[in-house]
């Protein structure tokens, strides 16, 4: 039997098998017990989440530093459309409005980035910029934006 035959029939079986299955499943069903519809276990932690690159804009403002991303993204034709964070949804100034509403909507978790060049504008030559605040929270770096 041929490799193309092969798959084929590979292809077939799958289709059959899924088309099998979903009769046993009922998509227009909403029960309040479903996942999507009931409510989670006690002690379900709910949280939110943002990447510094993607969601704080403001990428040339209060000392940050080029990052190797940010040099890639402003070449022409290297992104879709030349397309970049520059001017996304402007975390970087509207941040307390976010947490504001975490805390109406009672999440128990904010898991944020802060880009590396924000820290090391100079890159690792340079002083932390960003140790020396007091209220200093703990977050993720971003790894692939690394400092110039």
């Amino acid at each position: 039997m041929s490799l193309q035959r092969m798959l084929k029939l590979h292809y077939v079986l799958v289709l059959v098998l899924c088309v099998s299955a979903s009769e046993d499943f009922d998509w227009t069903k909403n029960e309040r017990g479903s996942f999507i519809y009931g409510t989670f276990p006690t002690g379900f932690s709910w949280g939110a989440g943002g990447s510094a690159y993607q969601t704080e804009g403001a990428w040339d403002k209060d000392g940050k530093g080029m990052s190797i991303w940010d040099v890639f993204a402003h070449k022409k034709g290297k992104i879709f459309l030349n397309d970049t964070a520059d001017h996304s949804c402007e975390g970087y100034y509207k941040f307390k409005d976010d947490i504001t509403l975490m805390k109406d909507m009672k999440f128990n978790h904010y898991r944020f980035s802060i880009s590396w060049p924000r820290i090391f504008p100079n890159g690792i030559k340079g002083k932390c910029s960003i140790l020396h605040r007091p209220d200093s929270p703990l977050n993720i770096l971003h790894r692939p934006d690394s400092p110039l």
